[in-house]
């Protein structure tokens, strides 16, 4: 019985426009054109938020917080390169539950314009898509669950609606007491680069509309892990913010650098108990060289002013020049007072 996990989404706030996320849109004029290649993205620092080793995981969830322009997408469609059985979907078309190899479950809780009208994410019903529905059904009436959750835009956010709280760590004291497990991952990205690549990946960018589109995404990682992409609505934030995404990120036992993505993929794949298969199930969803400008100084130095929460965040995942990486200490999802909880629920 999940009672204590269900909690009812709110309707998108009122004036907000049901979009989708990261659309291209028109090329317009007034643009410099990009250098026609670009160096390699380096990792920025010696980085603490993956653990050493993760042994695999018997059976619980594998809950993914999949930051927009991070690279996530190329790991997703490698999951689905495993694919063994297409299983539901939601209305409108889009798939969002498949049978993986070793008995894993992939759940997608996101929605963009492109899954039609109709879809239950729309409406901020996250508790109403099939997706959500498969994840309770398999925690609740499977011995042994084994369920990725592939969490992205325009899902419900950790800070919204007791999302966090009263529903994932409830959760995560139910599997406990079955001997299974929920594991939070994501990725993070130096910001500055991850707001350019949104920019220019959606489209229509110029030096006039520069410092609009650059202001309507800061502190998106931050934003993200309190209140997912909110359909392009993103809030103002300030230091209370930042230190409430990072509490909640002291939950998360693997975060991932865009600059060492191979090896946030290599220990995922590990925690499944496989090796990824040898295919061209790859999706690195890079941005066209057409779409990107190149930036004066000025630009440049605005993206930072707009990012600086989102460089407080990834920065507290940096060890300091020169010193050893730190073993990072992880916080129990389900500590005394959540386990009585939700045993009580």
């Amino acid at each position: 019985m999940l009672a204590p996990f269900v909690f009812a989404a709110t309707e998108p706030p009122p004036g907000v426009t049901i979009a989708g996320s990261l659309q291209p849109q028109r090329d317009v004029p007034a643009r410099t054109p990009a250098p026609a290649t670009a160096a390699a993205a380096e990792p920025t620092c010696a980085w603490k938020g993956l653990p050493e080793e993760h042994a695999p995981l018997n059976c619980g969830v594998l809950w993914y917080m999949h930051i927009a322009k991070t690279g996530g997408r190329d790991f997703v469609t490698e999951l689905k390169g495993e694919t063994r059985e297409v299983l539901d979907g939601e209305e409108g078309g889009f798939t969002s539950v498949r049978k993986l190899k070793n008995d894993w479950t992939l759940a997608e809780l996101w929605y963009d314009q492109n899954m039609g009208k109709t879809h239950p994410l729309r409406r901020g019903k996250y508790n109403e898509t099939v997706a959500w529905q498969t994840i309770e059904r398999l925690v609740a009436g499977v011995n042994k669950p084994r369920v990725i959750v592939h969490d992205h835009n325009n899902m419900i956010g950790f800070d919204d609606d007791f999302f966090f709280d009263g529903i994932l760590r409830p959760m995560a004291c139910y599997l406990e007491s079955r001997g299974c497990k929920m594991t939070l991952a994501t990725i993070l990205r130096e910001p500055v680069e991850r707001a350019k690549s949104h920019i220019f990946f959606e489209g229509n960018i110029s030096h006039d509309n520069y410092r609009t589109r650059m202001g309507s995404i800061a502190n998106y990682q931050t934003h993200y892990v309190l209140h997912n992409h909110n359909f392009h609505k993103i809030r103002d934030l300030g230091k209370k913010d930042l230190d409430r995404a990072q509490e909640m990120l002291e939950h998360f036992e693997v975060i991932g650098q865009t600059e060492e993505q191979e090896t946030f993929k290599g220990l995922m794949y590990k925690m499944l108990g496989w090796t990824p298969a040898n295919s061209s199930d790859h999706d690195h969803n890079l941005t066209p060289q057409g779409r990107k400008m190149r930036l004066t100084v000025a630009e440049e130095e605005y993206a930072k002013e707009l990012n600086t929460l989102d460089a407080q965040l990834y920065n507290s995942f940096c060890a300091a020049d020169g010193a050893p990486v730190p073993r990072r200490q992880v916080k129990r999802l389900c500590d005394a007072s959540m386990y009585a909880r939700s045993k009580a629920a």
